[in-house]
């Protein structure tokens, strides 16, 4: 895809093309795209607040997030994302967690916050695919929003990368889920 610019000299109308799209723009549009559909769907559902959510997560990575609770303070998260680096590939996690429930307040609202430990699945596709598998421990911040069954969170992670390559990788990402 290109992008196209018109340029109007004495009245006239010409068509020029530009550079094709960078890989930045062509993420950034795939993470819109994602967030309107989550939203949309969860703006057409009833308030009922069950033990599954399921909503979006930006940032590294960006893709679909769900949350399981298995009771008050415990529950298994995941994230499925496409990999929007340079080769393509397919990025999967999933984390136990712990919850500590309103351990900050700003402004009357309480944020609980959140630790586990999991496991991270990255393939990368280059001329050969790249595999990467490793434990992920992670921590953040939760809000839940009062008025309707939806939690927002920002998340840090850290990954120890042990097959096929050795390293370490950090995530970071933004979040929204909704429970039904």
């Amino acid at each position: 895809m290109t992008r196209q610019k018109v340029v109007i000299e004495n009245g006239y109308s010409l068509v020029s093309k530009t550079a094709p799209c960078t890989a930045e723009y062509r993420d950034m549009r795939k993470a819109l795209y994602l967030i309107t559909f989550t939203v949309t769907f969860l703006v057409g559902q009833r308030v009922h607040a069950g033990p599954f959510g399921l909503g979006v997560v930006i940032g590294a990575p960006i893709g679909i997030a769900a949350n399981y609770h298995l009771g008050r303070n415990n529950s298994i998260d995941g994230v499925l994302s496409p990999d929007f680096g340079d080769h393509g590939g397919i990025y999967v996690h999933s984390t136990y967690l712990w919850h500590y429930p309103a351990i900050l307040h700003i402004d009357h609202l309480p944020f609980g916050g959140f630790w586990g430990i999991g496991a991270r699945f990255r393939v990368q596709d280059k001329k050969e695919d790249e595999v990467r598998f490793g434990p992920r421990l992670s921590g953040g911040m939760l809000y839940q929003v009062k008025s309707a069954p939806v939690d927002i969170f920002l998340e840090v992670a850290i990954v120890v990368d042990l097959v096929e390559k050795t390293g370490l990788a950090a995530n970071l990402g933004l979040g929204a889920r909704y429970y039904f």
